[in-house]
């Protein structure tokens, strides 16, 4: 193997390496777990602050870390924590279609500048997940419309369905 093929199979290593790693969810989870679900098209994108972000592991033999805020949360399944500085983004959507939540227009979503976030870009449209702390991040389902199946937005509408005729 030549010195090129070398350097590629570094960079592909690099790749793996800082790829995000996902606890396995359903759309339903998702849905479940998230205080609002959107379609939406990002009209800004600002540079979020610094901040210090508690992670947690889901299980002691994992290797997925979970971001959170929640104190009480943080000691579920913890086999250690870990603080890390997180230059986040806050990406200002127009929303398209409501599919739970509030639904004011603009909302601002914060997500951060890891492996795991979004590949944001103004002008296009997402279905976005969002926690209670107004963040977001492809762990919890968010990625560009186009990405989706037909089948996984009409799923989350019978999703909304279901829970507005559960109210009634």
């Amino acid at each position: 193997m030549g010195l090129i093929g070398v350097l590629l199979s570094f960079a592909a290593v690099q790749n793996v390496a800082n790829a995000c790693k996902c606890f396995e969810s359903t759309l339903d989870e998702r849905y479940r777990s998230a205080t609002a679900v959107f379609i939406g098209q990002i009209s800004k994108i600002d540079a979020g602050p610094s901040e210090s972000v508690r992670y947690y592991r889901i299980r002691p033999e994992s290797e997925v870390w979970m971001p959170t805020r929640d104190p009480k949360k943080e000691h579920e399944g913890v086999a250690e924590n870990r603080s890390f500085t997180n230059e986040s983004e806050v990406l200002e959507f127009q929303i398209i279609e409501n599919l739970k939540g509030e639904s004011k227009q603009p909302i601002r979503v914060f997500t951060s500048h890891s492996s795991c976030a979004p590949h944001a870009q103004i002008g296009q449209r997402y279905l976005v997940f969002v926690d209670e702390n107004h963040t977001t991040d492809i762990c919890m389902g968010t990625r560009l419309l186009a990405q989706y199946e037909v089948d996984d937005v009409q799923a989350i509408r019978g999703f909304r369905k279901t829970e507005q005729d559960n109210i009634r």
